[in-house]
C-alpha cells in the first residue's frame, strides 16, 4: 500500500502596526451621551463631548502606508431658538455617520437643548417638543 503526503500551507505577510494617533486629546472616536446631565453647562458639555469627531480615515500619501484621521468640529452647527420669553441654544453633535455620502445630514445629529447656559435636555424629541 502506498501513501502519500500532501502538505499545504499558508503564509502570512507580516506588516507593523502602527496605531492612528489622533491630532488633539479633545478629538473623539465616538460621542456617548450618556456622560451628560442635566444643568451641565455649554462647556462643560463640549468638555465631555469633546471639540471633534473621526468620522473616517484617508491616506493622504499612499507610500508612507499611514491612515490620517478624518474629523468634524462639534458642536457641528449651533443656533438660537426664541419661543415666547425664553431663549434657548441649541448645539447640534455629530453623534454617527448613518451614509457615507460627504454630507452631514439631521439623522446624524443630536440637538443638545441650553437654556441660560445649562443643559435642559437633548434629543430630536425634547427639541420638537419645544418648538410646538
Amino acid at each position: 500500500m502506498m501513501t502519500a503526503v500532501f502538505l499545504s500551507g499558508c503564509a502570512t505577510v507580516y506588516e507593523p502596526y502602527e496605531p492612528v494617533r489622533d491630532p488633539d486629546p479633545a478629538v473623539r472616536r465616538f460621542i456617548s451621551l450618556h456622560q451628560l446631565q442635566k444643568g451641565t453647562s455649554r462647556a462643560g458639555a463640549k468638555a465631555v463631548l469633546g471639540n471633534q469627531v473621526v468620522i473616517g480615515y484617508e491616506m493622504p500619501d499612499i507610500q508612507s502606508q499611514r491612515y490620517k484621521p478624518v474629523v468634524a468640529d462639534n458642536p457641528y452647527r449651533s443656533e438660537e431658538l426664541a419661543k415666547g420669553s425664553r431663549t434657548y441654544v441649541i448645539d447640534y453633535y455629530l453623534t454617527g455617520i448613518q451614509k457615507s455620502d460627504g454630507m452631514v445630514s439631521d439623522d446624524e445629529l443630536t440637538p443638545l437643548v441650553f437654556e441660560a447656559d445649562a443643559l435642559i435636555g437633548w434629543g430630536w424629541d425634547f427639541l420638537n417638543n419645544i418648538k410646538k
